[in-house]
């Protein structure tokens, strides 16, 4: 499996989104480098760790900004993100069912996940946020 490069078509043009999407992308770089060195058992709970964390760090990032803006599509947004933590901790639970063979499928949900989710849905606010000086 091959790293994920952040390109600039990913930019929601929000400094701090960006920066934080960029670590998502770091988060599971570091799970593909486990898997190619034979560790992902190893570093499985790790990456749960810091994917969960980080996640409902981002996500409350991106809900209190919705708030200050009123952002119209905010409750659609929410479902998103609540559609992601219940994912992740489907394969959280398969993984210490079975401590083996969700490294991969966890990668491709992920990378698959998150350009899906900046190109489709995160890209719908920037007009908002820039319309209310959020840079």
């Amino acid at each position: 499996m091959k790293n994920i490069i952040w390109i600039k078509e990913y930019s929601v043009e929000i400094k701090e989104i960006d920066e934080q999407h960029q670590h998502f992308f770091s988060v599971l770089n570091e799970l593909n480098t486990a898997i190619y060195a034979g560790k992902e058992k190893e570093w499985m709970g790790h990456v749960f760790d810091q994917l969960d964390g980080y996640a409902r760090f981002h996500f409350a990032t991106e809900e209190k900004l919705f708030d200050s803006v009123k952002y119209e599509y905010t409750d659609a947004h929410i479902e998103k993100h609540d559609e992601f933590r219940k994912k992740l901790e489907e394969f959280r639970r398969g993984f210490e069912i079975s401590k083996e063979g969700i490294s991969g499928e966890l990668v491709k949900f992920l990378e698959e996940w998150f350009v899906e989710h900046i190109m489709k849905v995160d890209k719908m606010y920037t007009k908002t946020f820039h319309d209310h000086g959020i840079f």
